[in-house]
């Protein structure tokens, strides 16, 4: 089925999985379900093996597919499964996007299309050009000397106001001021010049308060 907006522009396909068929509902919109529609072949040629996998969902949201930039995988909570969905015609996930498509026009090969390479020595891979979505690589519990490697992929996204600098997400000072810590409350980011060069540091409100972003400071 085709997922549109109201002014029925195409944001991507969604593919029903399991035993379930496209149909129409009685207002006319596509659902998956399991009554097979008339003229249905029961017996279709069977399509290739897909080797898009799900994902183990690390926080909600969207993320990238770690090798197919095509598709995308949405989570609704840490720990689950995600759902992939593959992005229209020759469109690639987004990963800047905000509240539009999460799918854009793929212009460049090596640029829209990255892919997450586990063969390197380091554990945390950059997503592309990406600041926000990066991936963590490890070998599969079962994996032994006398089997080769299975390397399993998470996908991680940093939250608003932080960047993935290698190692983690970090928070990036665009200006002067104090601004809050997306991960604590009771903590904030002190952003100032020291040298003509704008500097960060974190600092901690008084046992008891939280930081307030309309005061600037701690209450």
């Amino acid at each position: 089925m085709n997922i549109c907006d109201e002014n029925g522009t195409e944001y991507f396909t969604v593919t029903c999985t399991g035993d379930t068929y496209c149909s129409e509902d009685v207002l006319g919109a596509a659902t998956c379900g399991v009554d097979q529609p008339t003229g249905c072949d029961a017996n279709p040629t069977p399509p290739e093996t897909s080797p898009i996998q799900p994902l183990v969902c690390t926080s909600e949201g969207f993320f990238p597919d770690p090798y197919n930039c095509n598709v995308f995988h949405y989570c609704t909570g840490y720990g689950l499964e995600s759902k992939f969905q593959t992005c229209p015609g020759d469109t690639v996930f987004n990963p800047e996007f905000n509240s539009d498509s999460p799918c854009k026009v793929k212009v460049n090969d090596e640029t829209d299309c990255p892919q997450v390479n586990c063969t390197e020595s380091t554990t945390f891979k950059h997503y592309g050009t990406s600041e926000k979505y990066f991936a963590y690589c490890r070998e599969a519990p079962d994996s032994t000397m006398d089997n080769p490697k299975e390397m399993i992929v998470s996908m991680f996204k940093c939250v608003e106001g932080t960047s993935f600098d290698g190692v983690q997400c970090v928070f990036q000072c665009k200006e002067e001021g104090n601004f809050a810590n997306p991960l604590s409350s009771s903590t904030y980011y002190q952003c100032y010049y020291s040298d003509e060069v704008l500097v960060g540091r974190m600092l901690m409100c008084p046992s008891g308060s939280q930081f307030d972003g309309n005061l600037q400071g701690c209450r």
